[in-house]
């Protein structure tokens, strides 16, 4: 998996005391790292260096959840993904002639990925309160993609999913109490 970077803002909406529904809108990072392997003429490993498949999402989830507990609250949440892909590419070792890599260059695939991509969402989440107000929180959550962002233009007759764990911490703000 490629470790990235994930964020934006939240907001949640209390439908009853304890039931709430939550949309974000997201920034995120995603892909996946691996490894050229080299050999020379005769098969015999002469070295190895690192790819990186990277796709970034514009993402908006949205879930429902169920909290547990007063000033202290666990909630866990279920729901879906849908999200646009803003940026993709991948990152490959150059080679010369002789099979000496030179460097690294980075091909853009933007107009080859699917563009949508709808998953869905699990997210176990803490809520303190800070003050009246304010209120810490941090979230869990695991993330699986229902829709392939391979296509007959990318990577054709493989089912390529994104799929991973995120971990945030924020602050929000209560707009009522």
């Amino acid at each position: 998996m490629r470790t990235g970077f994930i964020g934006g803002i939240t907001y949640d909406l209390k439908l009853t005391e304890k039931y709430r529904i939550g949309v974000d809108i997201l920034y995120s990072q995603q892909g996946a790292t691996s490894k050229y392997l080299f050999t020379n003429d005769e098969g015999v490993f002469t070295g190895e260096e690192k790819t990186e498949m990277y796709y970034d999402y514009l993402s908006v989830p949205i879930k429902f959840g169920y909290e547990f507990g007063n000033s202290t609250r666990l909630i866990p949440k279920i729901g879906i993904v849908p999200a646009i892909a803003i940026k993709a590419g991948i990152t490959v070792p150059t080679v010369d002639g002789n099979g000496t890599v030179t460097g690294q260059e980075t091909i853009d695939h933007m107009d080859n990925v699917s563009k949508f991509d709808f998953g869905g969402i699990v997210e176990f989440g803490i809520e303190t309160d800070l003050s009246e107000n304010l209120i810490f929180c941090t979230n869990l959550n695991y993330k699986h993609s229902l829709t392939t962002f391979s296509n007959s233009d990318y990577f054709e007759g493989q089912d390529m999913r994104h799929y991973g764990f995120s971990v945030s911490v924020g602050i929000k703000y209560s707009l009522n109490r």
